[in-house]
């Protein structure tokens, strides 16, 4: 019985640090496109925007993440 607890509180855990490591990579993005625009607004230079950012924000991280530590889980 106290197994079976300790496993749910350790995959809680790491769901919840996945989720708050992801949020804070978006939010590290998010400062970084803004800071990027007001950089151009600044010499205005009609630039365009950086196209491989949006690429790298575009993929879905939880996914990988999720196959990690669904099988560990179903071997128990």
């Amino acid at each position: 019985m106290t197994m079976t607890i300790t496993r749910t509180i350790t995959t809680t855990t790491i769901i919840t640090t996945i989720t708050t490591a992801t949020t804070k990579t978006s939010i590290i993005n998010l400062h970084q496109y803004h800071h990027n625009h007001h950089q151009q607004e600044h010499h205005h230079k009609p630039t365009p925007p950086p196209i491989c950012h949006h690429e790298k924000q575009a993929i879905p991280q939880p996914i990988p993440h999720t196959t990690n530590y669904t099988l560990p889980h179903t071997t128990v």
